[in-house]
């Protein structure tokens, strides 16, 4: 099948289509006669040969096979048709140049014969690489033929599509014409189809100027014809009007040509002018080389970065920026980016370097981008000094290290603290209650009292220091897995199913929760401390109602944990996660101001984060996102 663009396959299909349509017209209408059914002298005589006629049909067919089928039978057709059309029009042509007598007798004129013979030459070479050329100036004669053929129809001069032969019809004519036309559209790239067809400005000029020039000068020499024939003007008097009109018409066509190239001159330079602002004001070095790796233009940053002037690096080849021992890396990377020219970077992930005037050499990432030129491809390189950047590189790296060492130093620091803080107030305890076991008189009134605020004092140090421990744990050996958040707040329900029933709570998990990567534990502790929470701060006499609900919003997974309780003035709504921070008195709610750090922590570590939207005595709205993770 034919690969042609598909603005010209709707033309080529609908004069396909036209001429075998015209064909079989032709064949009815033959019929129509010859059984005597239609009167030639009411409805015409018959307007093109038979023969010619069924040559139509083949070539049509030959043109349509070739367009579409992919069968290997009807691909062969494509060829037998117009092989058919072939040997037909020799026929014909031979008999009418008396070189062969046939029983049977051919009516298409010699020049109809030879138009067919061309097209179906036309249709054997139209898909050979190497002959393709000859297969579209077979088309342009054909279709000049037949130009001359509808002029002289037009303005009724017989010579024109007698030939000194039979005339062809104008019938067969415009077949010819819009097929030849038609078929030239398989390879428009070439010949006088390609004038028309290309994008350039000569191109652009060509389809502006020619429909305009053809119609003026048809439109002037009919006028010339029919004066002369009116017998209002004399031979030399037309000849000379007619030239003179095509001086006129001349001089206007060069004019609009002129205006178009003007303007056309004007938008390229200035184009020209604002690429070279751009090129010069580029904070990056620029070069533009050629295939050798001749170097072509430069801007100031190129000179100031290597210290070469413009004129010492024009002309030259960018090897000469190149070191030495890389010379050869630098030619196999030239070689591989001309086999496969597409936008390339170099530098980002390995260590390139570019040598300077004075010999210095600087790390460097280059930008390699192809230009398609009329002159070939040349290379744009983007050169950028990453002097600064290494060195950043180098530090951020440093500092890396050492925050991960003062980390696993802190981390060390928290466990050792963290235990050695429980020992003597494990100590301090267990001294109180000696005093009490073995001092029971003495220890007595408000000594007694005393010690028993000491005792509650050390239970509370001790669970801070224990939330303390757990909150530097977070997130340490853990790894992300597939989980159903859905399943894990139904087993924390379980869990609180007593302290639930105890507050005669009400818990609502709203449509479904989604499945995600999250790390598990950390997941169920802090729908727990939201939960546990919402049930801890309620208001009096009230019966707590929490709704659990989830949403998808771009790149997170949204959770609303809801509530009836107390509620929260805006000013705090920041403070209440930061760790030991609490609102309430511990008399009035237990606690140590560490559940909601923790929250914040684990949404954190999930990519996300962690706030609140709450009024005093209207209940609290707490919401939290985990990222989108993928395995």
């Amino acid at each position: 099948m034919l690969i042609i663009k598909p603005k010209y396959r709707n033309f080529i299909t609908l004069s396909s289509v036209s001429i075998i349509s015209l064909g079989v017209y032709i064949l009815f209408y033959g019929w129509l006669l010859k059984q005597k059914l239609a009167d030639p002298s009411i409805t015409g005589h018959l307007p093109m040969a038979i023969d010619a006629a069924v040559c139509f049909i083949f070539i049509g067919i030959a043109l349509m096979l070739g367009l579409y089928s992919q069968n290997k039978v009807l691909c062969a057709l494509a060829y037998v048709f117009p092989g058919l059309a072939l040997i037909c029009s020799c026929l014909s042509l031979s008999e009418d140049l008396a070189l062969i007598s046939l029983p049977f007798a051919f009516g298409m004129a010699p020049h109809t014969a030879m138009s067919f013979i061309f097209l179906s030459v036309t249709l054997f070479l139209i898909k050979s690489p190497s002959k393709k050329i000859i297969a579209q100036w077979l088309l342009h004669i054909v279709s000049l033929t037949t130009c001359i053929v509808i002029i002289g129809h037009w303005l009724k001069v017989p010579e024109f599509y007698h030939f000194s032969f039979t005339p062809m019809s104008i019938y067969a004519a415009i077949g010819f014409l819009l097929i030849s036309v038609a078929g030239s559209f398989v390879n428009y790239t070439l010949g006088i189809t390609g004038l028309f067809t290309g994008k350039l400005i000569g191109n652009l000029m060509a389809r502006r100027l020619f429909f305009s020039m053809l119609i003026a000068i048809l439109f002037a020499g009919y006028i010339r014809l029919l004066m002369h024939r009116k017998g209002i003007i004399g031979v030399e008097f037309g000849i000379a009007l007619l030239s003179v009109s095509f001086c006129l018409i001349s001089l206007v066509l060069i004019w609009v040509v002129s205006n178009i190239l003007n303007k056309a001159h004007e938008k390229v330079s200035q184009a020209n002018e604002n690429l070279a602002i751009m090129v010069q004001a580029a904070p990056y070095a620029l070069l533009i080389s050629d295939v050798k790796g001749t170097i072509i233009e430069v801007n100031s940053r190129t000179e100031s970065l290597f210290g070469y002037k413009s004129e010492e690096l024009v002309g030259k080849s960018v090897s000469m920026m190149v070191p030495e021992n890389l010379r050869d890396v630098w030619m196999e990377r030239r070689t591989a980016f001309f086999s496969n020219p597409v936008v390339s970077t170099y530098g980002y992930d390995d260590e390139l370097t570019a040598v300077t005037k004075n010999g210095s050499k600087i790390p460097v990432e280059i930008i390699l981008t192809p230009i398609h030129t009329d002159k070939g491809i040349r290379i744009l390189s983007f050169v950028v000094d990453i002097t600064a950047r290494k060195a950043n590189e180098e530090t951020i790296k440093r500092q890396v290290t050492e925050l991960q060492q003062k980390n696993q130093e802190l981390e060390q620091f928290n466990y050792i603290s963290s235990h050695d803080l429980q020992e003597p107030l494990r100590t301090v305890s267990n001294y109180i209650n000696l005093l009490e076991e073995d001092y029971p008189e003495q220890i007595r009134g408000e000594v007694k009292d005393h010690l028993q605020s000491i005792n509650n004092a050390v239970t509370r140090m001790l669970k801070l220091v224990r939330s303390l421990l757990e909150f530097g744990k977070l997130g340490q050996n853990r790894k992300m897995s597939r989980i159903n958040s859905q399943i894990i707040v139904e087993e924390v329900l379980a869990d609180l199913k007593g302290i639930i029933i105890a507050n005669n709570a009400t818990v609502t998990i709203k449509g479904e929760l989604p499945i995600l990567y999250a790390y598990e534990t950390e997941l169920r502790q802090l729908f727990q401390n939201l939960i546990n929470n919402a049930i801890k701060f309620r208001k009096k006499d009230v019966p707590p109602i929490i709704t659990i609900e989830s949403k998808s919003i771009a790149g997170y997974y949204k959770f609303l944990v809801t509530d009836n309780g107390i509620g929260i003035d805006n000013q705090y709504t920041d403070k209440i996660f930061n760790i030991f921070q609490r609102l309430n008195k511990c008399e009035d709610y237990e606690g140590h101001g560490i559940g909601l750090a923790n929250c914040k922590k684990i949404a954190e570590m999930h990519g996300g984060k962690i706030w609140v939207e709450s009024k005093p005595g209207t209940g609290s709205i707490f919401k939290f996102t985990i990222l989108k993770f993928k395995a």
